[in-house]
């Protein structure tokens, strides 16, 4: 966090938006979500365990992380400003279950 305001802010652009796409994917925000009721009705009771409660997280938790690195690389330019504020009411939705 410490030299993120030295990052080139095109590259941290498209490595979010890259990151997001691929994290996205495997935590199932739409619209790459179509995967996810697939796998978790035909996986096993505890594949599909393993899958909402450390596979899903841990993915969201690496879009989090990279996006407060994102934050402090790219200032007033940051994208997507609403999505802080979408990240937190995910997460506490994902928690209640």
């Amino acid at each position: 966090m410490a030299h993120a305001r030295h990052f080139d802010p095109s590259l941290m652009r498209l490595a979010f938006g890259l990151l997001v796409l691929g994290y996205g994917t495997k935590v199932g925000l739409a619209p790459m979500h179509t995967w996810l009721p697939d796998a978790h009705s035909q996986a096993p009771a505890p594949v599909s365990a393993l899958m909402s409660g450390v596979l899903l997280t841990v993915a969201f938790y690496a879009i989090l992380r990279f996006k407060a690195v994102t934050d402090v690389a790219l200032g007033q330019d940051s994208p997507a400003p609403c999505s802080s504020s979408w990240a937190s009411s995910h997460w506490r939705w994902r928690r209640r279950f």
